[in-house]
């Protein structure tokens, strides 16, 4: 009789011990499904450290998502299985979780994509979702009994508090996937800009300029547009520049083609060089080297400019950005402009 007494306590954990360890592989797949998940969507770690740098917010929300999901899940091992909760409790939790979807989406905007009506609907959407929880808490709070009853004692519109705890962190951790993904799309739409590269080669007293062209992460529709301009020898900045308001933090005299550009798109003393639009390959890169031949006696410096034109919706045409401009700025060595004795 003692022997069969003494075990009872044994057969009665088994099931708990059994629990625990399945909410602990699940912790665990939550990790490396979150890992998974990233490892899909081609987060790598120099976007990562790129996004840091310039939206530190953005990866601090989706890290805290993912550290809340799993919170969550080693919270439900240690409350006791027969523990449940009735249908107040798990409406609020459901409202709740509505919560840091909307809060993603208002937050993390993708750009050309999300539109103003967007944002105050996912604000909106948070505000009554929000409002919802703290109404059922409030009927909880004066309807509910207390939550340590024997399972099955709330009836039908009771559920396991321990299995509420862990769809609470599989939804915590879905969220956070999906805000790594709308990261991975903004940071895909903020990193289309060309990169432009150039050097002067001179050879026999003639110069030609030697440019490469790089763009990545284009839609098929994107294009890059290159300009390159050489601004006269006998031009003078300080008269082109005079009254010329800048360009953002751009002045005039750093860059007086460029800016005078904006103000009249004659600008005298800048002669257009060379002028081409390069449409991406299948992988949506632009690969491109160019070599231009220029006469470095005519010329004090040159001005490449590369712009994308991206297509906000499908169907349109593209658009020009100012956030997509790449610049480089060559000025050409008086020495190099004096002919041979």
């Amino acid at each position: 009789m003692a022997a069969s007494r003494g075990s009872a306590p044994r057969a009665a954990s088994q099931p708990v011990t059994d629990f625990t360890q399945k909410v602990q592989v699940l912790a665990g797949l939550l990790v490396a499904g979150f890992a998974g998940a990233l490892n899909f969507i081609g987060l790598r770690s120099a976007e990562v450290s790129a996004v840091l740098r310039n939206e530190a917010h953005y990866p601090t929300l989706v890290l805290a998502l993912i550290v809340a999901g799993i919170l969550t899940a080693i919270a439900s091992i240690f409350v006791n299985p027969q523990w449940m909760v009735r249908k107040w409790a798990w409406l609020a939790t459901a409202c709740w979780l509505i919560v840091p979807v909307a809060v993603t989406v208002a937050l993390i905007s993708i750009p050309s994509s999300t539109a103003a009506w967007e944002y105050y609907l996912a604000v909106s959407v948070a505000g009554a979702a929000g409002l919802l929880t703290v109404v059922f808490l409030v009927i909880g709070y004066w309807k509910i009994p207390p939550l340590k009853r024997p399972l099955g004692s709330a009836g039908k519109s009771g559920v396991s508090a321990q299995g509420l705890l862990v769809f609470v962190a599989i939804a915590l951790t879905a969220t956070s996937v999906y805000a790594a993904l709308r990261l991975e799309t903004r940071s895909q739409l903020a990193s289309t800009a060309a990169q432009l590269s150039a050097t002067v080669d001179e050879t026999s007293g003639t110069a030609s300029l030697d440019v490469s062209i790089q763009a990545s992460k284009m839609a098929s529709a994107d294009r890059v547009n290159v300009s390159i301009v050489g601004l006269e020898r006998g031009a003078s900045i300080g008269k082109l520049c005079q009254n010329v308001r800048a360009v953002g933090t751009l002045r005039c005299f750093l860059a007086p083609c460029y800016v005078t550009h904006f103000r009249s798109p004659a600008s005298a003393g800048c002669d257009s060089l060379s002028s081409g639009i390069y449409q991406p390959n299948a992988d949506g890169s632009v690969s491109q080297k160019l070599v231009i031949p220029f006469s470095d006696i005519r010329y004090q410096r040159l001005e490449l400019l590369g712009e994308v034109c991206t297509v906000e919706e499908t169907g349109m045409p593209c658009l020009y950005q100012r956030h997509n401009i790449t610049r480089v700025d060559i000025e050409v060595p008086e020495y190099s402009a004096s002919p041979a004795p």
